[in-house]
């Protein structure tokens, strides 16, 4: 199987990028080092991002569609903590409208992305719930830390009337 050539990449990215009005500044770039950028060897397609001037992450595939999906799961994932945060619902986890953006914006390019996104979610849920009373449980935190109570003492009072959720147990761990 040939590869395609990083002018072939950059213009399938471009195209995607436009069915969801991806921003410019989102995009990696292509066979330039900048924080987050693609090359081409004989090894295959690499994934490579940057940070503080080291390299912090390199996955190679020769699967351009695998490839496709590492660029778009952190475009939309960017994309999807933009649009929560203006839209932040009080007394909710924030992942709950993040996580639906992102697989909103996936399922627009591609519904095995989506499906994919989905379940690497489900995996993050299943080891950090939803927590919806989380800023609750804080704010009584803080306010029982005015009150003179220890810190941790604040904490398990307030965990005690705001219990966390309960992660699944993982039997691998």
């Amino acid at each position: 199987m040939e590869l395609l050539t990083l002018s072939q990449i950059r213009g399938r990215v471009y195209r995607l990028a436009k069915v969801i009005a991806a921003p410019p500044g989102s995009l990696p770039s292509f066979g330039t080092v900048s924080e987050l950028y693609i090359e081409v060897t004989g090894a295959g397609y690499h994934y490579v991002s940057w940070e503080r001037g080291h390299e912090f992450d390199r996955r190679t595939t020769r699967d351009v569609d695998e490839l496709a999906y590492w660029i778009f799961e952190t475009i939309t994932s960017s994309m999807a903590w933009k649009f929560e945060l203006p839209h932040r619902i009080p007394d909710q986890d924030c992942r709950r409208l993040a996580f639906e953006k992102q697989l909103d914006l996936l399922s627009n390019l591609s519904p095995e992305w989506a499906k994919r996104q989905e379940a690497e979610q489900r995996e993050i849920l299943r080891r950090h719930p939803f927590d919806d009373m989380a800023r609750t449980r804080a704010i009584l935190c803080v306010h029982l830390r005015d009150q003179g109570h220890e810190g941790d003492v604040a904490d398990a009072l307030a965990d005690e009337r705001f219990p966390p959720p309960i992660p699944e147990i993982i039997e691998d761990e």
